[in-house]
């Protein structure tokens, strides 16, 4: 089933490709990739996008910033690239430089025009199953083709040579809606592993359902266990984090197998599939990583970048493995990305710091172009929206503006959950983390539609509310140990004079005193308040700090409560000392 391509060329003739992406070393690549969406038709002999025009337009275009780009991987989904646009990249030489690969999920092909494909470009040498489509020339059953174009060098003369390696799927999607193409896919059966000439990282393409394969286990992989692979996954799939889909990258990850990377391109959400619209509510487009600790670049300057460019960072703590899933929307996503395997380059330069993203693209209609988009949205806009009877949360809008990830910080801190040292470094804030259904809990990123993330997500922005609209527009429900915010409060993160203190959000109208720690919890019990109060007190590392904070809840009956410092706080006061008891046990 798996198949290295190294026999295969050298029988042709043929090196290897370097691979710029393949290469041990510690340089940068970058990859461009075109997460579509168009309506699709389907029939007994084909599945294509609807729009035919529209759909050469795009891909075209996007091949052109592929090329004008010099990207060392350019990718698209299954069942997407029109057929046309494959052939015109032949004629128009509009072809990936030496050391780069594009790899084409393309739309639905017969045997016929396939191998018409193949008699009109005799320059080009190719390597697919030949016998699989000799046996069906005369039927109408169809292909689902990946196609991995590259340049690679002939032995005899050592001149470029333009190669194409199509793979064919071997399963079919599953369910009752798609025996269309259970019953008319002609299914392959190698997938090919591509590697460079010595020592190299592998690369291998998964079209979709070729995870349920038996026989294209990825732990099958040749020399998996000791080998760095990046493992391409391409799909159209409405669920892409259906436990039964997604489970290989949770086994593998489980086995501790760090030298693997998983790169996840589906369609954007909201597609129509003929009668059905939207045919899927999710996204899914990711990058799996598994680093060592501490390499990642997690600053705000690169989670600022990435998140207004539609790229965002969740830490996957059960498999200690961190994933970037990209927007939901229709983009061109272009960023860089270091080796899974840097082991050629020197050991001070080996840092996997993660993907930037460089560029967000969207598709201008009356142009006909991909032009730069950014900022992306990720509907926190939406979220907030729908909370207006609550208030118009300006402030934290206004915020997000500037700084995604301190909206993270400043919800999660008025919603009592900054407890603990560093609590406000990413992969600490729960927000941030997803467990092995792959969902995004972050309060920024609301695309994801699964009910029970966005009722969190609401509860934590409501409280916001509440504190901000509520608590503390009314002198008496502030005590003496803040009593300087009394009528002069507002809601703020990072102010000017405390850019590097990210345990306040209560800050004086007039910006003259000092600012304090506000939160509010909602209906909960005295004793699960208290708790709170302590270990927020504990987490100050200036003793008098410590004493402005202030924890308000409601109780049974719905009455506003405060646990607070009970004096004003000195510079002789102890917050390190523990003020939990043994009967102050923190309820769930």
């Amino acid at each position: 089933m798996f198949e290295l391509i190294t026999p295969l060329l050298t029988a042709a003739g043929l090196h290897n490709p370097e691979l710029e992406m393949l290469s041990m070393d510690a340089e940068l690549y970058s990859s461009l990739l075109f997460q579509p969406r168009e309506e699709l038709s389907y029939a007994d002999d084909h599945i294509r996008i609807t729009n035919t025009q529209r759909a050469l337009h795009k891909f075209t275009e996007f091949f052109n910033l592929a090329f004008n780009r010099n990207v060392a991987l350019a990718l698209t989904p299954e069942y997407s690239c029109p057929t046309a646009v494959v052939a015109s990249l032949f004629v128009n030489q509009i072809l990936p430089q030496e050391n780069k690969i594009w790899i084409i999920g393309g739309a639905s092909i017969k045997a016929r025009e396939l191998q018409n494909l193949l008699d009109a470009n005799p320059d080009v040498c190719w390597f697919l199953e030949t016998q699989l489509v000799a046996h069906n020339l005369d039927n109408n059953f169809f292909f689902n083709p990946v196609y991995h174009v590259f340049q690679t060098r002939r032995v005899a003369d050592n001149q470029l040579q333009i190669a194409v390696v199509i793979q064919f799927k071997t399963h079919h999607l599953g369910g009752p809606a798609l025996e269309w193409e259970r019953d008319n896919l002609i299914k392959g059966r190698r997938i090919y592993v591509f590697e460079n000439e010595g020592e190299s990282i592998r690369m291998v393409t998964i079209n979709c359902a070729d995870i349920f394969n038996p026989r294209a286990q990825l732990t099958l992989l040749p020399q998996f266990i000791n080998t760095p692979y990046l493992i391409i996954h391409i799909q159209l799939n409405p669920e892409p984090n259906n436990p039964n889909y997604c489970s290989y990258r949770r086994n593998i990850y489980e086995l501790g197998r760090e030298n693997k990377e998983f790169l996840c391109l589906n369609w954007a959400r909201n597609l129509r599939m003929m009668n059905i619209h939207p045919w899927n509510l999710y996204g899914g487009s990711g990058i799996y990583m598994k680093p060592n600790p501490g390499e990642l670049n997690l600053s705000d300057p690169r989670m600022i970048n990435n998140d207004r460019k539609g790229l965002y960072y969740t830490r996957w703590k059960d498999r200690y493995a961190d994933v970037y899933f990209f927007n939901y929307e229709e983009y061109v996503f272009e960023y860089r990305n270091k080796k899974i395997s840097q082991l050629n380059a020197g050991l001070p330069a080996r840092r996997r710091s993660g993907p930037e993203m460089l560029n967000t693209y969207q598709w201008n209609e009356a142009n006909q172009a991909w032009e730069q988009q950014n900022p992306c949205s990720a509907g926190f806009d939406l979220a907030c929206d729908a909370l207006h009877s609550v208030g118009d949360y300006a402030v934290v809008r206004a915020l997000h503006d500037v700084s995604p990830v301190d909206v993270e910080r400043l919800v999660y801190l008025s919603n009592g959950k900054a407890l603990k040292a560093d609590w406000q470094k990413p992969f600490n804030i729960s927000y941030f983390g997803i467990d092995d259904r792959e969902i995004i809990g972050r309060i920024t990123v609301t695309q994801n539609p699964d009910e029970v993330m966005a009722e969190f997500r609401q509860d934590y922005l409501m409280n916001l509310g509440s504190l901000e609209y509520e608590v503390i527009i009314l002198a008496k429900h502030f005590p003496r140990s803040i009593s300087n915010l009394k009528g002069n409060c507002i809601i703020g993160y990072r102010m000017a004079g405390n850019e590097d203190d990210f345990h306040w959000n209560l800050y004086p109208a007039d910006g003259t005193g000092a600012p304090a720690t506000g939160i509010y919890l909602g209906t909960k019990t005295p004793e699960y308040a208290a708790d709170i109060f302590n270990k927020m007190v504990e987490t100050f590392t200036k003793a008098e700090d410590g004493k402005r904070v202030v924890v308000w809840y409601r109780d049974a009956g719905g009455r506003l409560k405060k646990k607070y410092a009970l004096a004003k706080p000195k510079f002789t006061d102890n917050t390190k000392k523990s003020g939990r008891s043994i009967k102050t046990g923190r309820r769930r």
